[in-house]
């Protein structure tokens, strides 16, 4: 069989300017970077406001690319409407880097970031229209958040000294990856998703997160600005191992992060113990969970299948309270963690703060109300740790120096043992938990003995 020169020349037309189409990459390039020579030749000649114009540019372009994308969406030219739309949510995240020139500008830069805000808030609602999308409200207004930190650190860090705006700079970044592992963040459309549009949206987010890391990157070279990153990693980890799919991940994320803290930047553990107790409360409260059905498994190359192999699907993210004994658990340690927040408030390294009585007080006692309402058993351990660290302190109960006084401190010690095996014993036999061993044996006559003991002894019998 012939092939037909024009149909292959259609197919080929069709493949690499409707869906692969280079166009729209290369001009997103070249207005990047003619706005960027731009910039330099307008911070070369001091133009007056010269930032505030490039941004505006380039602002121009971001609606120009939303509206092409919504006129192609309502020619069903669905695939080139969403990579114009790909390419402005890149615009969104200030590729011109305006919000870090606006501080130089006073006032006028003020009014600049502002409308750059409102603008970005705006752009987000084109684009949602643009392509037929349904936004939850955490969908707009995470990013939302994000923006509005982007538009106020440059201005707000210029104001405080390094300690007060890394602190305020480190919660900022933490609230708002909790923000985003918090909520389900919707992304809907009438007919549901396909395996491309569940990547967009993924691509979407993963690109904003790395959007801020730039914006931070470029804070941390900023000249006239002195940032401490040490708070800034805690409080991500801490915030990403909120979907932690087992609790004792939590915990360990949580004890790895204060004392990492701890030892590398001791001023800022006042600040990742709250940002713990934030985490635990969350779990607590809003425990995420995946319910509905699973999407479909997504083609190995998806981009190149056809439109009747992609499944659509949009996986649901709930989130519910955890069971009553997580719960008692996570209230003890958020009590734990605020009580160390406030006591390490201040401290710099080096000897432990002395302790505040009315702050041991409170712990103590929210401790014994979580033991009595919710029975929760983990609430004993700050009893025994606050009050032995307050003697150790203040010199009540020092170490064994003597052969007395070390004999006293062995039999004290095998009593508190003998104790806690016992009470161990007790919470199995209380929770059920007893092996073959601790069953009470029924009486057997002479006859059954042998059989029964030689049913113990066959290897079949023998518990795997």
């Amino acid at each position: 069989m012939q092939r037909d020169p024009a149909r292959a020349a259609r197919a080929l037309f069709d493949r690499w300017f409707i869906e692969y189409n280079p166009l729209f990459l290369a001009s997103a390039a070249l207005v990047l970077g003619g706005t960027m020579l731009i910039a330099r030749e307008v911070a070369q000649h001091r133009t007056p406001y010269g930032g505030v114009w490039v941004g505006a540019l380039a602002e121009l372009y971001a609606l120009a690319l939303i509206g092409g994308a919504a006129g192609l969406a309502r020619l069903g030219m669905t695939r080139p409407a969403v990579l114009l739309t790909l390419i402005a949510l890149v615009f969104q995240a200030d590729v011109t880097l305006q919000v870090e020139t606006n501080p130089w500008y006073g006032g006028v830069g003020l009014i600049a970031s502002a409308a750059w805000l409102g603008l970005f808030a705006i752009k987000l609602r084109l684009i949602a229209l643009a392509l037929g999308l349904r936004l939850s409200r955490s969908a707009f207004l995470v990013p939302c958040a994000g923006a509005a930190g982007l538009a106020g650190f440059p201005i707000v860090l210029r104001s405080l000294d390094p300690v007060s705006g890394s602190a305020l700079l480190g919660g900022w970044l933490f609230a708002l990856t909790l923000a985003a592992r918090s909520t389900s963040r919707r992304v809907e459309r009438a007919g549901g998703l396909d395996a491309r549009g569940l990547r967009c949206v993924d691509g979407a987010w993963i690109g904003g997160g790395l959007a801020v890391a730039a914006h931070l990157a470029m804070w941390a070279r900023e000249p006239d600005l002195v940032l401490h990153l040490a708070p800034l990693a805690p409080g991500v980890a801490l915030a990403l191992a909120r979907r932690a799919s087992r609790e004792r991940h939590l915990w360990a994320a949580s004890a790895g992060a204060l004392a990492i803290t701890a030892v590398l930047a001791p001023r800022f553990t006042w600040l990742v113990a709250l940002e713990i107790a934030a985490v635990l409360a969350l779990y607590a409260w809003r425990r995420p969970m995946r319910c509905g059905d699973a999407p479909a498994a997504m083609p190995s190359s998806p981009y190149r299948a056809a439109a009747a192999e992609l499944a659509t699907s949009t996986p649901e993210l709930s989130f519910a309270r955890a069971a009553a004994p997580a719960a008692g658990r996570l209230a003890v340690g958020v009590a734990c963690a605020l009580y160390a927040s406030a006591w390490l408030a201040g401290w710099r390294g080096g000897a432990l703060p002395a302790h505040a009585p009315l702050l041991d007080a409170a712990l103590l006692l929210a401790c014994a109300a979580l033991l009595w309402r919710a029975r929760a058993w983990l609430a004993l351990a700050p009893w025994a740790l606050v009050p032995l660290h307050l003697a150790l302190a203040r010199g009540w109960v020092g170490p064994p120096r003597t052969a007395l006084e070390l004999g006293g401190a062995a039999v004290g010690l095998g009593f508190v043992l003998l104790a806690t095996g016992l009470g161990a014993s007790l919470w199995a036999r209380c929770r059920g938990h007893l092996g073959p061993l601790a069953a009470p044996a029924e009486p057997v006559g002479l006859g059954e003995a042998a059989a029964h003991a030689s049913s113990h002894a066959s290897p079949s019998s023998c518990p795997r």
